[in-house]
């Protein structure tokens, strides 16, 4: 008689659960906190009115110009990249 074939691919699969367990699990709760209260300020009228509107060509109105959004988003990633370094280090 001949051996039983044994599937080998059945030892390496993982389900949904698992991985989606893992996902949840490496979530930086105190990062995604931070960027949301950050984000809310940035974003913001009271940003706009008190530190984009020093800036030339960087508000036309109410609204920020595309100027206006690059500044907004380069201020808003070194905070996250300064934030991120702070938390890896427990020192936040």
């Amino acid at each position: 008689m001949s051996d039983p074939i044994v599937d080998d691919c059945d030892q390496n699969k993982t389900d949904l659960m698992k991985i989606s367990g893992n996902l949840i699990s490496n979530i930086n709760y105190k990062l995604a906190f931070f960027m949301f209260v950050i984000g809310m300020f940035i974003f913001s009228d009271i940003f706009i009115d008190s530190v984009l509107s020093t800036m030339n060509g960087a508000v036309d109105g109410d609204c920020p110009t595309t100027q206006g959004t690059i500044v907004q988003l380069i201020i808003f990633c070194l905070i996250m990249l300064f934030l991120d370094i702070l938390i890896k280090y427990n020192w936040l």
